[in-house]
């Protein structure tokens, strides 16, 4: 399910690029600059197959930890707001911030529910076959292991 972009500057160029993600940027970590074609690592990217999914896509207490300190963010805000309110001042900056930190605790509550009852799975698996492929070529098993992953011997020709 692809949610999310990812943006970044190329280390040659400077030009900015932007790449279609899914949520937890699940793909292989080597880049082309869509300007110069530079090839270079963007360790954002977890290529599932060499370093296994990441802790907040197998542990719900992680999106938990998260989504408390959301809500606490949020109702430092409204308090403040409050605050400023009563005192006859402007509170819509910390009313602004306080709603999107609960925008964003919701979504992680979303993240660990689908976690804890398992619907992530197939997803997981889906990313987990994608990088198997890519792990098919020995030429981009030798780019991987120049940019210092270290490879399961498995995927090593």
């Amino acid at each position: 399910m692809k949610l999310n972009y990812l943006e970044w500057k190329c280390p040659i160029c400077g030009k900015r690029n932007r790449d279609e993600t899914n949520t937890f940027a699940y793909g292989s970590p080597i880049r082309n600059c869509r300007y110069c074609n530079c090839e270079y690592v963007d360790r954002r990217w977890t290529e599932i197959a060499v370093e296994g999914p990441q802790d907040i896509s197998t542990n719900p207490g992680n999106s938990l930890k998260i989504t408390v300190l959301l809500l606490v963010i949020t109702a430092v805000c409204w308090g403040f707001g409050y605050l400023r309110y009563i005192d006859g001042l402007n509170p819509f900056k910390f009313i602004v911030l306080g709603a999107l930190a609960l925008i964003i605790a919701i979504f992680y509550i979303i993240n660990a529910i689908r976690v804890r009852n398992g619907s992530n799975r197939d997803e997981l698996r889906q990313y987990m076959r994608e990088s198997e492929q890519r792990l098919q070529d020995p030429a981009y098993v030798q780019k991987l292991i120049y940019y210092g992953y270290k490879v399961p011997e498995k995927y090593i020709r």
